[in-house]
């Protein structure tokens, strides 16, 4: 048996998909994962393969075409979201089950933020699902959660990079996915011309729905795709700083570096890139740290 390991999922959308390329490569290597802690998209593939379901969610989310995501994208006039999220959800469901947090096999905490106290709050205890839920509202975009008088959205608002559930762990060392990283060479997915063109069409729709409620023109049309790229590299550069500064307060044994421009938040589309991308990163840390990694000695460093 290899080194146990408690692993650390960061926020950041779709460059969430990275880290299903982690765990695989962490397995292969050897390491015993015992606990997991996730933030946002962390918290998602993170419960996932606390479920035993991650398999099942990868060969789904490979077979999904831009129009896919698009049609999975359920618009509301509600004040707190412009998502509803049940769509994504109701598919969810069937991987996740009505599965509490308690009976998994591994310790796991999906971490959120509570709008009424302004804290980050852990998960630990309750239904999986409406844990992962919580951690994943990203404001504005899906409706917050309501929890024991908490109103809960997404972890990577006060915390992209949760280290510090870890402290309570009986592992050997505490590995994390940064997924906010400044850019590193090789490690950006450039999108080929067609999904450029596929990302356009995405900005439009997005505008033809508030089109309907404000009468926009074709001008503010094809602004839309500017401002959902704002909100992007908003979100990105709040949480590079978050990072940073969280990783230096609980660093981490060995932090696995996902550089913010492999892809926008929103390119749920790219789930084969950035698996890819994060099975590279990883066996560059061990490459480094030196092979088999289950058996190698572990040092504070970063690799990215």
């Amino acid at each position: 048996m290899g080194q146990s390991i408690s692993l650390v999922l960061g926020s950041g959308g779709a460059r969430g998909y990275a880290h299903i390329g982690v765990i695989e490569v962490l397995e292969e290597a050897g390491f015993e994962i015992r606990a997991i802690v996730g933030s946002s998209m962390g918290a998602l593939i993170g419960g996932l393969y606390a479920n035993g379901t991650l398999d099942q969610y990868k060969e789904w989310v490979l077979t999904l075409e831009f129009m896919d995501i698009l049609r999975l994208v359920d618009f509301t006039l509600d004040k707190t979201g412009m998502i509803k999220g049940d769509r994504v959800f109701e598919r969810m469901a069937t991987m996740l089950g009505d599965t509490t947090i308690e009976s998994l096999p591994i310790d796991f905490t999906a971490v959120a933020t509570d709008l009424v106290t302004h804290r980050e709050v852990w998960l630990q205890r309750g239904s999986l699902k409406d844990a992962i839920r919580a951690s994943i509202a990203i404001p504005m975009l899906l409706r917050p959660v309501r929890r024991g008088g908490r109103l809960l959205v997404d972890g990577g608002i006060l915390n992209p990079l949760p280290v510090a559930p870890t402290v309570s762990h009986q592992c050997d060392a505490v590995f994390a996915v940064n997924l906010n990283a400044i850019q590193s060479p090789g490690y950006a997915v450039t999108p080929s011309v067609e999904e450029q063109q596929r990302q356009e069409a995405f900005g439009l729709s997005l505008t033809s729905f508030f089109g309907t409620m404000s009468r926009s023109t074709a001008r503010k049309q094809r602004s839309t795709m500017g401002k959902l790229d704002l909100l992007s590299r908003t979100f990105e550069c709040m949480q590079l700083s978050l990072s940073s500064y969280k990783n230096a307060g609980y660093p981490a044994d060995l932090t696995i570096e996902i550089p913010a421009e492999s892809c926008r938040f929103y390119d749920f589309h790219r789930a084969y890139e950035m698996i890819e991308v994060g099975r590279r990163a990883t066996r560059e840390l061990l490459d480094a740290r030196g092979w088999p990694g289950g058996n190698m000695s572990v040092e504070r460093s970063v690799v990215g």
